[in-house]
């Protein structure tokens, strides 16, 4: 798993070209998009760019939607993002 909180696109690719050589033979690999959280549009430019960019590191990509709103956090509130009660 790997956390993309504090990181730019660049140290993304820069790591996910390395990914490959890390992984055992069919072994999966995770990560937690959290570049331009606040941009649903953007947000989802990044997650095709990562997926073409592993796909040239010879990865498959999927993606699987995670419940964000258990919690009762509204989606979009940048300053409560990651805030508990």
């Amino acid at each position: 798993f790997f956390d993309t909180y504090e990181e730019t696109y660049a140290d993304l690719r820069q790591w996910h070209q390395q990914v490959p050589s890390l992984m055992a033979p069919r072994g999966t690999y995770s990560f937690f998009n959290g570049i331009a959280p606040y941009n649903i549009f953007f947000h989802a430019v990044y997650c095709r760019i990562a997926q073409l960019d592993l796909g040239e590191a010879g990865l498959s990509t999927r993606f699987l939607k995670v419940p964000v709103n258990e919690l009762g956090i509204p989606w979009g509130e940048a300053t409560k993002y990651w805030t508990f009660k």
